[in-house]
């Protein structure tokens, strides 16, 4: 089975009828498959990127972000929260629902940049980094 183009997902006994759902889920909006292609082609030739996707992608069928979110926030440390506004991976809007879930998040918003925001704006998130862990 191949999935989002370049990455060839090797079925094994765990999650294969979840991960042949997420193929299908997204085999129909061509449109969309061919915007993560796109995206991650660059990032691809890293080593151990496809095997950090690969991971992903199979624990994403079981993985409730929900669960992690409401853990951070029962939790008693400050949390900093960087997301890039133009985000087509997990879009922008979703950090209202990670905010109810973690009260005492502090969000900044990357402006002109996407779902790896320290790569498109480095300048700006280690100024706010270094800002957040010098207090």
């Amino acid at each position: 089975m191949r999935l989002l183009g370049e990455i060839s997902v090797v079925p094994n006994r765990y999650g294969v009828w979840k991960l042949a759902f997420v193929a299908q889920k997204l085999s129909h909006k061509s449109e969309r498959v061919a915007g993560f292609q796109a995206q991650y082609r660059a990032a691809m030739k890293y080593r151990g990127f496809k095997k950090a996707i690969l991971s992903t992608i199979r624990s994403i069928t079981t993985w409730r972000p929900a669960d992690a979110y409401e853990q951070v926030g029962k939790a008693n440390y400050p949390v900093l929260l960087l997301w890039g506004r133009q985000d087509k991976t997990i879009p922008f809007e979703t950090h209202r629902r990670v905010q109810v879930m973690i009260p005492r998040v502090e969000i900044h918003a990357i402006d002109d940049a996407g779902h790896v925001p320290h790569l498109d704006q480095p300048e700006t998130v280690n100024h706010v980094l270094i800002e957040f862990l010098s207090r």
